[in-house]
């Protein structure tokens, strides 16, 4: 078996301050390579931080986002293998992810590929789990298709396709101001259909 150095890390991480975070991640996969370790491990939510509230999904991003790439091209710069974590945002849910990636990771890969299937994950649910899960998605998908045209578009681009207010305006061809207005009418209006099957968001 072939051996190899790990350097485990300890990192004081601010949950609202992503660059400071990013930063030290940064010094130390450098400072890891250095000292001769292929592989460095960082704790729970290293990138986004969390303090336990809803807040820390403010941070989220996609998988392969600014978080990625900034650690991708330290990882590959700095020739080692970088386990971190973070908030990840996929088609309107979040998760607490963990993320592989190493110097020869590319710019098409998905680090998630690399690894098994998180805990919080929906495909380690138990059978009930995953069917009320399903049930409660088509209740969505139904209740969506009553909405108003516009409400509909906003909430799917902003939620569904993970655009933010600019990119939502640009595609409506209207202001920021109005979608944020369509997505809150959507919201309050799936709220209500919702709670009339049962269903509290």
């Amino acid at each position: 078996m072939k051996r190899f150095t790990v350097a485990a890390t300890q990192v004081d991480v601010s949950h609202t301050d992503v660059e400071h975070n990013l930063e030290i991640h940064l010094q130390l996969i450098a400072e890891a390579a250095e000292a001769g370790c292929q592989l460095i491990v960082f704790p729970e939510t290293s990138a986004t931080g969390n303090n336990g509230s809803v807040e820390v999904t403010r941070f989220a991003e996609p998988h392969d986002g600014r978080i990625f790439e900034t650690i991708r091209k330290q990882a590959k710069a700095s020739a080692i293998v970088v386990s971190y974590g973070f908030c990840e945002r996929f088609r309107g849910t979040h998760y607490n992810t963990s993320a592989l990636v190493g110097p020869d990771t590319d710019d098409e890969h998905d680090p998630l590929e690399t690894l098994e299937v998180q805990s919080e994950s929906k495909f380690m649910e138990p059978p009930p789990e995953q069917l009320a899960r399903a049930q409660v998605l088509a209740l969505i998908e139904k209740a969506l298709e009553k909405l108003p045209a516009r409400q509909r578009q906003a909430f799917l681009l902003r939620y569904w396709e993970e655009m933010d207010v600019a990119e939502a305006a640009k595609i409506m061809g209207c202001s920021e101001g109005s979608v944020k207005t369509h997505c809150s009418r959507a919201t309050h209006a799936l709220a209500a259909m919702l709670e009339k099957q049962g269903i509290k968001l």
